[in-house]
């Protein structure tokens, strides 16, 4: 009986994911690999973070994918490196031998050589993080709530949100949102300070400048402190030194400032580019190893001399054009060079106020929140947990009660001394 041959997707992310579906059914063996048992939703950890969402409502178990497809099996292990020449994928306690690769590992937190950053910093990559911050945040409501020192209150509420990005506007927006829903509940009058450092002049640089503009006006009218053209210098324990002298203290400091590839340990060093990527071929392919494919954010690729953004639409279709091109090869095709069509970004502020950007069309404000809503709760795997998190934001929505509040029975109507 002939072998199928053997396909190893490392790395259990959009990209990943994807290209496991594309490749359902093919006559070959798709062995996913990822050290959790789990797909993170990644564009939703924020509303983890802040208690909209519980952990396990963005978490679609690989289990569950493999008794899906057939021709998947999925293996739970830390890659400890990848032998290209050999095709071998070194696991903890095993060695995978494949036949094609698709390297599809993703990103992690960069800290961009800012002193102290990686020590005293919250970062927001994995669900790890976000339920971390979660207990972090929380824990910061209930000791401001309880406690009579109104200055110890205060540091306790105020939290430092470095990087003026997507994730770092919907953080800072959805504290602002946990603050109402903490005073509607519990009868409070907390009044955090939300401090947003950017060093760049425009919020959501991927976005028009009118919408970086409209994004900057909302935050502040929410209490936002909104820092532009500002960088920080280092970070030390609850505290930010920024590069005008300023000094800010706060209980809690999270870094949404930059991303790089997390590339496993190879046995060739690559040409990188950009925030370390490789920097593969048209087809992405790996330069000299066409049986090999690096895809999402380990890949470096440009098109239209402008690197491609890393958002979840690049690394989807990047992992199907990767798995489609595998089955090319199976077929005895040539692969074909990977196009990127630009769907548009999305991101939300603050509750009913959102914001769309895409070829011909611009929305924000409530219509932006609701079509940014649809969105991710289309891309969300698994009909249970889009039921339970459309159950979740109807609740947050209309009766501004998350999933997760500070577990107070009773707290003063006001703080003080």
């Amino acid at each position: 009986m002939t072998q199928l041959p053997r396909i190893v997707i490392v790395g259990a992310g959009f990209a990943g994911i994807n290209a496991v579906k594309t490749l359902a059914r093919c006559q070959a063996q798709v062995c996913l690999i990822d050290c959790n048992p789990y797909h993170s939703f990644i564009p939703l950890l924020y509303q983890v973070a802040t208690g909209q969402l519980h952990p396990e409502q963005i978490g679609y178990p690989l289990g569950q994918l493999a008794q899906q497809y057939k021709n998947l099996e999925y293996r739970r292990g830390r890659v400890q490196g990848i032998d290209l020449d050999q095709k071998i994928v070194e696991l903890e306690r095993d060695a995978i031998a494949y036949d094609y690769l698709i390297l599809a590992t993703g990103a992690q937190a960069q800290f961009l050589g800012v002193s102290g950053a990686e020590n005293h910093t919250f970062p927001l990559k994995t669900l790890e993080d976000a339920i971390a911050l979660q207990q972090q945040i929380l824990g910061c409501f209930t000791e401001a709530a309880l406690t009579r020192n109104t200055e110890h209150s205060q540091h306790q509420l105020s939290f430092i949100i470095v990087g003026g990005g997507t994730t770092g506007v919907e953080m800072a927006g959805a504290i602002a949102d946990l603050t109402e829903n903490i005073n509607k509940k519990f009868n409070t009058r907390l009044s955090p300070r939300i401090f947003l450092i950017h060093s760049q002049g425009q919020l959501l640089g991927e976005f028009s400048s009118e919408l970086g503009e409209y994004t900057c006006k909302k935050l502040r009218r929410l209490g936002v402190k909104v820092h532009l053209d500002t960088k920080v210098q280092r970070v030390e324990d609850q505290q930010v030194h920024l590069d005008d002298g300023t000094i800010l203290e706060g209980a809690t400091i999270i870094w949404t400032a930059g991303v790089e590839a997390n590339i496993p340990d190879l046995n060739h060093d690559f040409d990188t580019s950009l925030k370390g990527k490789i920097q593969v071929e048209p087809t992405l392919q790996i330069p000299g190893y066409p049986h090999a494919y690096a895809v999402g954010d380990l890949a470096y690729f440009e098109q239209g001399n402008r690197p491609l953004p890393g958002v979840a639409p690049t690394a989807l279709q990047q992992g199907q054009t990767a798995a489609a091109n595998i089955k090319r090869h199976l077929q005895g095709q040539a692969p074909q060079a990977f196009h990127y069509e630009d769907k548009g970004r999305a991101a939300i502020i603050s509750r009913k106020i959102g914001l769309v950007q895409a070829p011909n069309l611009t929305l924000k404000g409530w219509v932006g929140w609701l079509l940014w809503l649809g969105i991710h709760w289309c891309y969300l795997p698994g009909w249970r947990n889009r039921l339970s998190v459309l159950q979740a934001w109807l609740r947050h929505t209309v009766f501004y009660r998350p999933a997760v509040l500070p577990r107070l029975k009773t707290i003063s109507t006001e703080v003080k001394e």
